[in-house]
């Protein structure tokens, strides 16, 4: 029975809630060859998780990939959520041992998985006979076949698709030689899939294998895609400022904006790039930076001042103790932007995206008037306010304060054709990012 209000207000309320989904950004997706499953890409909340789904530690092209997870997890905070993106294609693993000292009683020691060989030079074999005896003492290695490269001894997996890790005394430099096996078509396949997540696609993208080879082919394949990537290396030429044909070198050549790279002397075998990725993913754009940076479980490199400015001007970063405390230091694209300005830039793209395409949706239509661009107007102004520095507690402090500013054309200034073709041309906003400090230079004066 109606009620007598009824008969004097009518209340009809309609619902303008839609609103697209939002592009998350603090997923991970690290892209190996391994044989658990045949899909191309699961998410995992960590490493133990593995373990229940396919993965075991007896098989060794698992293995690694489980301590990439476990390295990420470490961390605090860390990504509540990884994906492993499958490669079909196995690689096989081929390290260069490249010897550098024939001076009598030197002592060679390097690992191969954890176990250590070393060699005394005589100081008449040369360098050649370094190789010669390096070649002779790994002979009963596991898992690797290891030959005379005449300058160099090659260590080659037995079996594909499996990571061996490598620690070397100074002396011995290495070199990752592995080929790409089919990761172009790879990527592509887990990419393909990993689009289709219910909760959108990864953001962050990270490598099993290293090699230079397979660097340049994912740095090139993510430059097309709204993701950033981190990569690492132990090749010698990275911290050698003489050398100009390592695989960071040509990543500045080819102004590489959505992959940054990290070199440690044990980046063979041991996942700093994807501690360092966990490290600062989970964080929300603009509330922190790449730069000082301590990786739980990650052993701190021993570098150079030169090493340390030759990799800096590579635009590469690096993992060192300064001070007692290990750091990452600096966190640049080989473009020669910074990982967290990416990332903010993303963000806010994304987030200005989804809010306009709301107003469209959610209004019957937009007027062609100077009040329809004002709704478009609000809603970015919306979007760059949420994002503004306003200190401590900010959710998002990509913006500084008071530098935000939104326009757009009025009416009689846009063309009758993008009035006809419903075009609204001309909306722009401009912001100062917030930006950090990584340096501090001060100068004093003491006197008595």
């Amino acid at each position: 029975m109606a009620d007598v209000m009824d008969t004097v207000v009518s209340v009809t309320i309609t619902r303008e809630t839609r609103t697209p989904s939002q592009r998350g950004f603090g997923v991970p997706l690290i892209v190996g060859y391994h044989d658990a499953w045949s899909d191309r890409v699961r998410s995992y909340a960590d490493q133990g998780e593995m373990l229940d789904d396919g993965f075991t530690l007896t098989d060794p092209s698992h293995e690694y990939l489980y301590n990439m997870v476990a390295a990420m997890k470490a961390q605090s905070p860390s990504p509540s959520e990884i994906r492993i993106g499958r490669c079909a294609n196995a690689f096989t693993q081929v390290v260069h041992l490249i010897p550098r000292i024939s001076t009598a009683g030197y002592e060679y020691s390097f690992a191969i998985d954890g176990t250590t060989y070393t060699y005394e030079t005589t100081g008449s074999e040369g360098l050649t006979g370094v190789v010669d005896a390096l070649v002779l003492g790994l002979s009963g290695a596991e898992d690797v076949t290891v030959t005379d490269g005449v300058t160099w001894a090659v260590v080659t997996a037995d079996t594909p698709g499996v990571i061996h890790s490598f620690v070397a005394k100074r002396g011995l430099d290495l070199y990752d030689a592995t080929g790409t096996s089919g990761l172009t078509a790879d990527l592509e396949a887990i990419a393909e899939e990993d689009d289709l997540n219910a909760s959108g696609p990864a953001y962050g993208w990270l490598l099993d294998c290293n090699s230079e080879a397979r660097i340049d082919t994912f740095d090139a394949f993510l430059e097309s895609r709204v993701a950033l990537g981190v990569v690492q290396s132990a090749d010698w030429d990275v911290k050698d400022a003489g050398e100009t044909g390592d695989v960071a070198t040509d990543m500045v050549g080819e102004a590489i904006t959505r992959t940054g790279g990290i070199y440690h002397t044990q980046a063979i075998g041991v996942p700093i790039a994807a501690a360092w990725m966990a490290k600062e993913l989970p964080k929300n754009p603009g509330q922190s930076t790449w730069a000082h940076k301590t990786l739980a479980t990650i052993p701190a490199d021993s570098l150079k001042s030169s090493e340390r400015t030759a990799i800096n001007a590579k635009r590469w970063s690096w993992y060192s103790a300064g001070g007692g405390i290990n750091i990452t230091f600096e966190g640049k694209t080989p473009a020669g932007e910074y990982l967290d300005l990416i990332h903010q830039t993303d963000f806010v793209t994304a987030r200005v995206k989804e809010a306009v395409f709301g107003a469209f949706t959610n209004n019957d239509k937009i007027p062609q008037t100077d009040a329809g661009i004002e709704t478009v107007l609000s809603q970015v102004r919306s979007v760059l306010k949420q994002c503004e520095d306003t200190g401590p507690g900010a959710s998002f402090p990509i913006f500084a304060p008071g530098t935000i500013v939104v326009d757009a054309l009025t009416m009689d200034d846009i063309a009758t054709a993008d009035r006809a073709n419903r075009i609204m041309r001309g909306v722009r906003f401009q912001a100062r990012f917030s930006g950090a400090f990584h340096k501090a230079v001060i100068t004093g004066r003491v006197y008595i």
